[in-house]
C-alpha cells in the first residue's frame, strides 16, 4: 500500500511540474505578445510625435519667412520715409526764418 501511495504522489508532482510548465509557457507567450504590443504603440506614437514635430517647425519656417518678407517690406519704407523726412527738414532749414513770418 505506502508503494502504491507513494507512486500515486510521485505521479501526481509529476503532473503538476508538467502542468506548471505548460502554463509557464503560456504566460511567457502572453507576455510576449504584450511587449510586442507595446513596443509597436511606442514607436507609433514616436513617429506622430516627429511628424507632429515636423509639421510644427514647417509651419513656424513659413511664418518666419512671411515676417521676415514683412519686416524687409517696412525697413524699406521706413528708410524711405526718413530720406522724405531729411528732404523736408533742410527745404525748411531753406527758408530760414521766412517760413516763421509767414504765417
Amino acid at each position: 500500500m505506502d508503494k502504491a501511495v507513494a507512486s500515486i504522489g510521485i505521479i501526481l508532482v509529476v503532473i503538476g511540474v508538467v502542468g506548471e510548465w505548460r502554463f509557464g509557457a503560456k504566460l511567457e507567450d502572453a507576455h510576449n505578445a504584450i511587449h510586442k504590443y507595446d513596443v509597436r504603440k511606442l514607436t507609433e506614437a514616436d513617429q506622430k510625435a516627429g511628424d507632429a514635430s515636423t509639421s510644427a517647425n514647417n509651419r513656424t519656417t513659413v511664418k518666419q519667412r512671411k515676417l521676415k518678407t514683412e519686416t524687409d517690406k517696412l525697413t524699406g519704407r521706413l528708410g524711405e520715409a526718413a530720406k522724405q523726412l531729411g528732404q523736408l527738414e533742410g527745404d525748411i532749414r531753406a527758408q530760414n526764418p521766412r517760413w516763421r513770418t509767414n504765417r
